[in-house]
């Protein structure tokens, strides 16, 4: 539920402060919209052959890592640049994060579960204006705060099972 909350904040989030960064807003829009595309591409494979687990904490990790660089910069190309390698990467576990949720958890639950983890994924979903208001007026908390989360979820998934190539349980008792 945590990783659902964090995961659709942060990338709703980054998608709308993409036009608060010192580039043309038409371009920052486009470049948004291609790096949701490039992550939707990559989530695929990475999940058929990989796996669901590390590809989701590496993402959620390096999201937070390149979201917390640009703390530390000046340049606002070179901070578009990361932000939106910090969005590729978040778009990527935005993708697989669906498809491990409703593995987690046995058939007679799944829906009741995808149900209540899209619920708390609204919520974030839900903040996210609010976070990218802020950043019209104060970016590097905004960014800091976005960083954070994606990292702390990145961390959390770590505790979660591996699911490619497991038996899915289907009932609560086979688990």
């Amino acid at each position: 539920m945590k990783l659902k909350f964090a995961n659709s904040g942060v990338y709703y989030g980054l998608s709308l402060m993409s036009g608060d960064f010192e580039q043309p807003i038409h371009i920052a829009f486009i470049i948004s919209g291609l790096v949701e595309i490039i992550g939707t591409l990559v989530a695929i494979p990475v999940t058929h052959f990989i796996g669901r687990k590390y590809p989701i904490c590496s993402a959620m990790l390096l999201g937070g890592i390149f979201l917390l660089i640009t703390v530390f910069l000046s340049d606002d190309t070179v901070i578009f640049i990361l932000a939106m390698i910090g969005k590729l990467s978040i778009s990527v576990s935005f993708i697989m994060i669906w498809l491990y949720t409703g593995e987690l958890f046995p058939t007679s639950v799944r829906n009741s579960v995808v149900g209540g983890a899209s619920f708390f994924g609204r919520f974030g979903s839900a903040l996210s204006p609010a976070v990218a208001y802020s950043a019209k007026t104060h970016k590097t908390p905004t960014i800091i705060v976005l960083g954070c989360i994606s990292f702390s979820a990145g961390l959390v998934a770590l505790l979660l099972p591996e699911t490619k190539n497991a038996h899915l349980p289907d009932t609560v008792d086979e688990d």
